[in-house]
Parts: C-alpha cells; sequence; structure tokens
C-alpha cells in the first residue's frame, strides 16, 4: 500500500540584520582578552587599524590609566607620549587614535553611562571613530560615527591576516607598567552632560532589535563564538 506524504512549507525566519564586520587579529583579540581576564578591573586601550583598512584592528596599546570596576581614567601625559611614538613612526591620527577598545568585568558589554560620555567627551562626532566592548561573560558591542547616524558593528576575529604567536610574558609587564588599581573611584569627574540620550534611545533600539533576533535565529545555550559563514574567521553578535 502506498502512502502519498504531503512536504511542509518551512515557516519563514526573520533574518538577523548585516552590519559591517570591526575585525581584529587573532593576536590583537588574545592580547585584549588576556588583559581583560588578567584583573578585576575595566581596561582601555587603542586600536592601531591597518592604512588600507579602517576596520581591520593589527595592534592594540595601553596607555598609563587608573581603573575601578566601571570606570577608567586615562594618564594625559601618557596619552600625549603615545601620540608622539606613533607620530613618530609615521602613522596618522586615524589610524592610531580612532578605536577606543575597553572591558567590562561583568557579563554585559553593552555601553554604561560613563562609556557614553567618555566616547562622547573624547571622540565627539568624529567620523569613523569606533567604540567597542568586549565582557568578561563573552559579549561584544560595538558601534561607529558616521557623518550622519551612527552605526553598529559585529566584531569579527579574522584568521586570514598575518599574527604574531603568543607572548603573555611582554603582554603582563605591559599591564603592571601601565594599568594602576583605583583606591578610589575613577570617572566620578567625567561630563555627563555630554551624553546623548537620543543616542540611547537609538541604541536601546538596537538591543531589543538584537535579543530578538537571538531569540528567533540562534539556540541561546549554545556557546560563543560560533562558526561564521565566512571561511577562516569567528564572528560574535
Amino acid at each position: 500500500m502506498r502512502v502519498e506524504t504531503k512536504k511542509l512549507a518551512r515557516a519563514p525566519t526573520k533574518r538577523r540584520k548585516k552590519w559591517p564586520k570591526l575585525r581584529l587579529t587573532p593576536t590583537v583579540w588574545a592580547k585584549l582578552v588576556f588583559w581583560r581576564d588578567i584583573g578585576e578591573t575595566e581596561i582601555a586601550a587603542f586600536g592601531v587599524t591597518d592604512p588600507a583598512d579602517p576596520l581591520l584592528v593589527i595592534e592594540l596599546h595601553l596607555v598609563k590609566q587608573q581603573a575601578d570596576w566601571l570606570n577608567v581614567a586615562i594618564d594625559d601625559t601618557a596619552l600625549a607620549d603615545y601620540f608622539d611614538e606613533q607620530v613618530d613612526l609615521g602613522r596618522q591620527p586615524s589610524e592610531f587614535a580612532r578605536v577606543w577598545l575597553h572591558t567590562h568585568p561583568g557579563d554585559s558589554a553593552y555601553p554604561s553611562g560613563v562609556d557614553e560620555a567618555t566616547f562622547a567627551r573624547a571622540f565627539g562626532k568624529t567620523d569613523g571613530a569606533i567604540m567597542a566592548i568586549v565582557a568578561a561573560g563573552g559579549q561584544v558591542y560595538a558601534r561607529r560615527n558616521l557623518e550622519g547616524p551612527q552605526e553598529r558593528l559585529s566584531l569579527v576575529v579574522d584568521f586570514g591576516e598575518q599574527f604574531e604567536a603568543s607572548d603573555q610574558e611582554a603582554w603582563f609587564e605591559e599591564y603592571e607598567t601601565k594599568v594602576e588599581r583605583a583606591t578610589d573611584q575613577v570617572g566620578s569627574a567625567w561630563e555627563y552632560d555630554a551624553y546623548d540620550h537620543a543616542q540611547y534611545e537609538r541604541d536601546y533600539a538596537w538591543e531589543l532589535e538584537y535579543e530578538q533576533q537571538l531569540t528567533q535565529e540562534f539556540d541561546l545555550d549554545s556557546p560563543w563564538p560560533h562558526s561564521s559563514p565566512q571561511q577562516g574567521a569567528f564572528e560574535w553578535w
């Protein structure tokens, strides 16, 4: 007896919004995670990008700073020295002073009010300036200033790029030299008036969309990162 069966149509799924990719070399990613996990405070660093590719971070540098669990205060003299060093190497500010990466000791990578005020105060509406956050729990966040509205970015570790071997001894020495655990709360002097509340509303809408799309398309119990369709890369959203 032959039984005919009907193939059920698959319900359509909403596709995740494709954001441009901020790519880190494996060495940059490993260095950032090493610094994130070595202490109990936030750390802030500057990414150096490829002159031919403003979304490819090829180096990561700490500047002397005081940090606590919520805030980082960069030493102004050390920041000026960092600029001088990079200029002496023949680099333009657009290559070494445009990407601000920092860590959160907790699970959330979503920008705090202090993060927003710092980004607004230090970068304003500088075209192409990027804020990227990596949390201890594995979540990341990144966005870029544009001439119009700001733009969310995905974060990609690109194994297709050349990269150096791990040098944790040198990374630890750089951390010990430049990151000081604050005895008092730092960041209280940041100008919160610089915080763009309209941007907060836009970011909150992005966050809701992001969580909704994850719920619809991905298994939330699966570990991050997961493989990207792009060969030779891992991607976080």
